[in-house]
């Protein structure tokens, strides 16, 4: 069995990790080894594809642009991790290349023993909702949108490993992804009528919802 936490080990100033944007309690904010996650992710997607078996994982709160829903991976240290498990009797290496702010994570083992493939469909969408906040270091007047809502989901995600040698094994589970606040602040004495919710645009980072 192999841990993601064991290998990364604590999220620290101290282990090398600097800030970035994470995700902290629905909203995105700045934190010392903000972008594990991706990593993460990536290793997840790899080892899902690669019919690695998944002992254990967890979804992050909102979809992410930069993975398809169901293939990402949240991790927090130490109470969340990532753990698979090499079925195959021989051994797996992961290769993993950072280039040009790409990451990419290939596995590579004596033989290729299984083709997977996986599919996912949309069971619901929950329109997300929207808060006013009111700041009072705003400029008088001033209406800002503080984070963009992001309509929440639940999919049903599926996995067949077709063995080479014959067999085959279908996995279905459910993800569920809850939506994601539109948060408006406003100064003192501001006025503001709150928007019709909408789905929210297309945006970079982390608050895209993938197709």
């Amino acid at each position: 069995m192999t841990s993601f936490n064991k290998v990364v080990g604590p999220r620290t100033t101290e282990e090398g990790f600097e800030e970035a944007q994470e995700i902290y309690e629905g909203r995105m904010v700045e934190g010392v080894g903000g972008g594990t996650c991706q990593v993460a992710s990536t290793v997840h997607a790899a080892a899902f594809l690669g019919g690695l078996e998944i002992l254990e994982d967890y979804r992050h709160s909102r979809p992410s642009a930069y993975i398809p829903m169901g293939l990402d991976a949240t991790v927090v240290w130490p109470t969340l991790d990532l753990k698979l498990r090499n079925p195959y009797p021989f051994p797996v290496v992961f290769d993993v290349v950072v280039e040009k702010n790409r990451l990419t994570v290939a596995l590579r083992g004596a033989a290729r023993p299984a083709k997977v493939t996986w599919s996912k469909k949309v069971l619901l969408e929950i329109p997300f909702e929207e808060a006013v906040e009111t700041d009072d270091e705003l400029p008088a007047g001033s209406v800002v949108v503080a984070q963009e809502g992001i309509n929440g989901y639940k999919i049903e995600k599926t996995r067949v490993i077709a063995l080479d040698g014959g067999g085959e094994t279908t996995e279905t589970t459910v993800d569920f992804y809850p939506p994601t606040t539109r948060i408006v602040t406003i100064a003192p004495g501001a006025t503001y009528a709150p928007a019709a919710v909408a789905p929210a645009p297309a945006a970079t980072g982390d608050t895209a919802v993938p197709p």
